[in-house]
């Protein structure tokens, strides 16, 4: 039986990985909500709120601290 050391290993790109890709699709979902609004808004009112994606999260109240 042979045994390979990691170095000879051949070299796999990030890009062929499912965890990344899975990293990345959840990046996006998770702030797929915050620019929908701020798109939202500014259709409304035609300006963006410079702090609107910042403070468009809920804040939690002291209750949930």
């Amino acid at each position: 039986m042979q045994i390979t050391n990691s170095s000879t290993a051949p070299k796999k790109s990030i890009f062929h990985s499912t965890t990344f890709w899975g990293a990345v699709l959840t990046a996006i979902a998770s702030i797929s909500p915050v620019v929908a609004n701020s798109v939202e808004t500014y259709q409304n009112t035609g300006r963006l709120d410079p702090k609107g994606i910042m403070w468009n999260m809920e804040k939690p109240t002291k209750s949930e601290v």
